[in-house]
């Protein structure tokens, strides 16, 4: 990038950071104000912010359909906006091209959630007393049971987690604390862990995730990794969302509040909890008509 584009994202960049935005956050919106500079140099428009107008905008969201996932076309729109939005407040504009553009549409995302089978082989890969299995079996239960976002799990430290009163405490997106709960399972999973990493070389370490011998703590990243490798091992491909939307579906097909999900979950506004709602809605149903007597069987 060049020119105002540049000084101003790096000022958004700086405020985005004092908002307490997550920095996966500060990333997309980042990516998506230079994915705009580019293709703006591309078409020989200038990519001075005063001389963007509410056509390149559309121009530029219309060349994305169809190249990338409806998701990341959302991504570049909502980063944009934000942008252009900040640039108003700050006075850089009097206006954002932005203004009366709507966003692109979403197709509701496709449910993805481990099977009781799928959960149950996941957790037999993870036999043994040494601790990757232990620390690994620990995870994927709370995971399951809680429905945590993986960088918020990976966060934990040991003063996080209360065993007896099972209870962790999470700092969430916009280092928003919450408290959840998990059962009794769980809780002697993550027990057997901390026994043996009582005797890791890094066992002083505050974090709670400890890596193998050598190489620390357990990241977000090397959760990613090592759910995917629990997943290869038997045939599947796993990633920590399934068990958020996993933990959200059984959450409501137990009848409980969608409010207290809300909390649980972390989510500022109600329309994440839509999302995740609609995204299993379907199986819901059909397991309530397994409740049901049907016309048929009256006659």
């Amino acid at each position: 990038m060049s020119g105002e584009f540049r000084g101003l994202l790096d000022s958004f960049t700086l405020a985005l950071e004092a908002e307490g935005k997550s920095p996966k956050t500060v990333e997309n919106y980042s990516r998506a104000v230079v994915a705009l500079a580019r293709w703006l140099r591309g078409q020989d428009r200038a990519d001075d912010v005063t001389a963007v107008r509410a056509d390149d905008v559309r121009a530029w969201l219309v060349s994305l359909h169809g190249h990338v996932a409806p998701s990341t076309e959302y991504r570049n729109y909502s980063g944009a906006r934000q942008f252009f939005g900040w640039c108003v407040r700050e006075e850089e504009l009097e206006a954002s091209p932005l203004a009366n553009i709507r966003p692109p549409k979403v197709p509701e995302p496709r449910t993805e959630m481990l099977t009781a089978e799928q959960l149950r082989a996941l957790l037999a890969g993870c036999a043994g007393r040494d601790l990757v299995p232990r620390r690994d079996r620990a995870v994927i239960l709370l995971l399951a049971d809680t429905g945590m976002r993986r960088a918020e799990l990976a966060a934990l430290t040991l003063d996080d987690i209360e065993l007896r009163a099972r209870v962790c405490y999470v700092l969430g997106k916009g280092r928003r604390p919450r408290r959840v709960r998990f059962g009794p399972r769980t809780a002697q999973a993550v027990d057997r862990y901390l026994r043996v990493r009582a005797g890791h070389t890094f066992a002083e370490r505050p974090a709670l995730w400890l890596a193998e011998k050598g190489r620390g703590v357990l990241t977000a990243d090397g959760v990613r990794q090592m759910l995917e490798r629990r997943g290869r091992a038997i045939g599947v491909r796993v990633h920590a969302h399934m068990f958020r939307h996993g933990f959200a579906h059984h959450w409501l097909a137990a009848g409980k509040s969608p409010n207290d999900l809300q909390e649980l979950a972390g989510w500022k506004s109600p329309q994440m909890l839509s999302r995740y709602a609609a995204a299993s809605r379907a199986d819901r149903a059909l397991a309530a008509y397994d409740q049901f007597s049907s016309p048929s069987d009256a006659l």
